[in-house]
């Protein structure tokens, strides 16, 4: 009969610490949940604001000529005028 109520003791011992950790596993499985739900929210996060810089940097692109001095001398001779006529 002690045998008996040795191995019953132990098995509730066992038992009781499958439960604990049962226990510990469903938070951390709820944690795990959260936390990859969260990542899905960041990477469309990420995404759109990678189509916002990607936009940006093609209309800065696209600015880019515009937005540099036109002071070209395309007909080769104005600057080359100016500077003779201020040498005179």
């Amino acid at each position: 009969m002690k045998v008996m109520e040795k191995r019953l003791s132990a098995v509730e011992n066992c038992q009781y610490f499958l439960r604990k950790m049962g226990k510990k596993q469903d938070v951390m499985a709820t944690q795990l949940d959260a936390i990859e739900k969260g990542q899905g929210v960041m990477k469309k996060k990420v995404s759109r604001m990678a189509r916002k810089l990607k936009g940006k940097v093609f209309d800065n692109q696209d600015m880019g000529f515009n937005s540099q001095g036109m002071d070209f001398d395309w007909d080769f001779n104005r600057k080359n005028s100016r500077k003779r006529g201020s040498d005179r």
